[in-house]
């Protein structure tokens, strides 16, 4: 993935995420995580982790997950405690299909465990 393909692809996921949290209002000091699922073709490695820091309009990235199954669509469960992830390969049985990965929230950080 070239490097301007990621950052039109984060770009599109921040434009998503900003709608989420119209009209919503968050303290200051609460941590805000991004997650971002990408196709694990030329430089990008998967799951991307970034905090966003509201009040000073910033993205740190936290963590990667490099997985070769490039997943690419996310989905946090409603009590925040999972991340699901499908990818688009599948499995060593299964390699023509897609399959679907879970990692763990840390809630502290933010960081995910497969």
């Amino acid at each position: 993935m070239t490097k301007s393909f990621f950052l039109k692809s984060l770009f599109i996921s921040l434009i998503g995420f900003s709608g989420i949290c119209e009209g919503e209002s968050f303290a200051q000091d609460i941590k805000e995580m991004l997650y971002v699922g990408t196709y694990t073709e030329r430089d990008s490695q998967g799951i991307y982790v970034f905090e966003f820091d509201r009040a000073e309009g910033r993205l740190t990235q936290v963590q990667t997950i490099s997985d070769r199954d490039s997943p690419t669509y996310l989905d946090i469960h409603p009590n925040g405690g999972y991340l699901y992830a499908a990818n688009r390969q599948g499995t060593m049985e299964n390699p023509e299909e897609g399959s679907v990965s879970t990692f763990q929230i840390n809630q502290q950080t933010g960081e995910l465990k497969h």
